[in-house]
């Protein structure tokens, strides 16, 4: 009679813990990474602007709609780099670039977020303009 409890008690928490990890994997899980570069062609051409990468990735299982990219910075507000509406599907990535000549005014430190359609806000690390 012990050995069917502990049976039962075994599969019963084998099953709550299989629902707990797909209900985290149905959630949308955004990643932001920023990065400054340039862009060379393939012929090895480069503009010689400095651009601020902005890419985002949907780790989740569930497709989200990005709404807006901005930058924020606790004494200049927040300046818009996007205004998309552009749908990231479910492990996928979007990649948005900006000269840094336009966000000039941006000043150290700031950060990157991405707002998707139902509202919900993700931040990226704080980042250094240098």
């Amino acid at each position: 009679m012990d050995i069917i409890a502990v049976v039962a008690l075994i599969l019963s928490l084998s099953s709550l813990g299989w629902q707990c990890f797909t209900w985290w994997h149905s959630q949308a899980r955004i990643e932001i990474q920023v990065s400054k570069g340039k862009i060379v062609d393939g012929l090895g051409n480069s503009d010689n602007k400095e651009k601020l990468f902005i890419k985002v990735i949907n780790h989740g299982d569930k497709d989200i709609i990005i709404h807006q990219i901005f930058m924020k910075h606790k004494e200049n507000g927040f300046l818009y780099l996007q205004e998309p509406i552009a749908k990231l599907e479910a492990r996928n990535c979007h990649t948005v670039f900006r000269n840094l000549e336009y966000i000039s005014d941006a000043k150290v430190p700031y950060e990157v977020f991405v707002v998707d359609a139902t509202g919900k806000k993700y931040a990226s690390k704080p980042i250094s303009s240098e």
